[in-house]
């Protein structure tokens, strides 16, 4: 080992000059490691069974088991096969996978009615997962079944096929692919009418999530579908009549959405697409949003807030419908972005700054009391293709870029400022099509890379970009 250190000269560094200030920004004196060291590769799973022609859709972990991955996998369509997609049911798609990070093949599948575009764990309930499709389906997994469903004894090999426990009946939920889903916090569960139910039947347990799609309508469902109709909440709903009703051609209970809203801008009134949406959550003890509030972006590049509180009877809409507070917060100069948000996310450090993501920049938003109608930051345009783009999770100044040639851009505003990327590292040969970070140690971070041949790429995160420098948070 001492040979192997000194012949990679990291034992120290004899021409190292430590009587040197380092300039403003310069931050590479601060760890034992070389400028120019990329992301190391850990491994890769992907399985030829299920995974060809197929690309990754989205990652998520087990918020308990640190070696558990779940990935979504979706089919590549042109437009028409898309369409034709869409319109079938066919139950027998294994569409998320469940890996663990010794084994180099998943240990099991979940099957849905078509691709999952999005799927979230509980994370007060880990053994259920919330998914929804690319035909408008809305399913749950309980992955606490030991019953395994329909595995394929011709192919012991196989991993095992998992059924929904749930799933909505069509006609009932999205009109169009689901673009986003979002658990509800706990404190902000809602009845049948969408008002916060009482705090004596509130738990430190959420039962709900809802569901943003193109159709403009934002879905609220429960996984306690069962118990309602049984009439066992009935501060949830009052159900007049129990009715478990089953047909040959759907062999699942009816599972129907607990409350919907189809909100409008507040200025002309006109109908809002939605592509992505979360639930924005404060870190202060003096929380800065409602517990009804709601942050999303829309296909046409504007950046909204949504509080689905409904309004009295004597603040209805004139045609008697139910008309959500929703206000256009700030809109996207369409001279820059006139695309669809890519993605959404709040950061983890700060959480009045919003950073989204569009085919060729992000822009950084901030929120609260006071917002502005234009981005406090927009990047310059990048030469590829934008995928995505991540806050990391243990800088707060560091923002993960990645594109359709396979490689990343890394912004640092402590060294490099808001002129260019830090850096741009090649990590694939495909298009990056999803990315994830988990902090595997105090000081060993992993990134997941989904690209479009179906392929989970794990990667070791350089300590440059993964611990944080002194005073970085202030």
């Amino acid at each position: 080992m001492v040979e192997r250190a000194l012949q990679d000269n990291e034992t120290i560094d004899i021409f190292a000059d430590y009587c040197n200030i380092p300039e403003k920004g310069d931050i590479s004196l601060f760890y034992n490691i070389r400028e120019d060291e990329g992301f190391k590769p850990v491994g890769s799973f992907s399985d030829l069974n299920f995974s060809r022609g197929q690309f990754v859709q989205h990652i998520a972990f087990h918020p308990n088991q640190a070696d558990v991955i779940a990935t979504s996998l979706c089919h590549s369509r042109d437009a028409t096969n898309q369409f034709n997609a869409c319109i079938e049911e066919d139950t027998s798609i294994p569409s998320v996978a469940i890996w663990k990070l010794e084994s180099g093949a998943p240990i099991s599948l979940l099957k849905s009615s078509a691709d999952c575009t999005v799927f979230h764990f509980n994370m007060h309930q880990p053994h259920l997962i919330a998914g929804g499709c690319r035909n408008g389906s809305v399913v749950l997994w309980d992955l606490s079944i030991t019953k395994l469903q329909e595995v394929n004894s011709n192919q012991d090999d196989m991993p095992p096929m998992i059924q929904p426990v749930l799933m909505c009946y069509p006609g009932h939920g999205p009109n169009g692919i689901v673009a986003d889903l979002c658990w509800l916090p706990p404190q902000s569960q809602i009845n049948a009418k969408g008002k916060i139910i009482d705090g004596c039947h509130l738990t430190e347990i959420s039962h709900q999530f809802l569901t943003v799609s193109g159709d403009g309508q934002i879905i609220f469902w429960d996984v306690r579908f069962k118990e309602i109709l049984e009439g066992k909440l009935p501060f949830i709903a009052k159900v007049k009549k129990q009715v478990f009703e089953y047909d040959d051609d759907f062999p699942y209970i009816k599972w129907m959405p607990l409350y919907k809203i189809k909100p409008k801008q507040s200025f002309g009134r006109r109908n809002i697409s939605f592509c992505k949406a979360f639930i924005p959550l404060a870190s202060e003890p003096q929380n800065l949003f409602h517990a009804t509030e709601l942050l999303c972006a829309s296909e046409e590049s504007d950046l909204i807030s949504i509080t689905w509180s409904p309004k009295s009877s004597s603040q209805e809409d004139a045609s008697g419908e139910n008309m959500m507070n929703s206000a256009a917060l700030c809109t996207v100069d369409k001279k820059r972005s006139s695309r669809p948000c890519l993605s959404l996310e709040q950061s983890p450090f700060f959480p009045h700054l919003v950073l989204s993501v569009c085919d060729w920049n992000f822009h950084l938003w901030e929120i609260g009391e006071t917002v502005g109608k234009t981005p406090i930051f927009t990047s310059p345009s990048t030469s590829s293709f934008i995928t995505g783009g991540k806050w990391s999770p243990t800088r707060p100044a560091v923002i993960f870029i990645t594109k359709a040639n396979g490689a990343m851009d890394i912004w640092d505003f402590i060294t490099e400022g808001c002129y260019k990327p830090h850096s741009t590292i090649q990590l694939v040969a495909d298009k990056i099509t999803s990315i994830a970070f988990k902090q595997n140690t105090e000081i060993s971070q992993l990134a997941m890379i989904g690209d479009s041949s179906g392929t989970l790429n794990l990667f070791e995160v350089p300590l440059l970009f993964a611990k944080p420098v002194p005073n970085e948070y202030r």
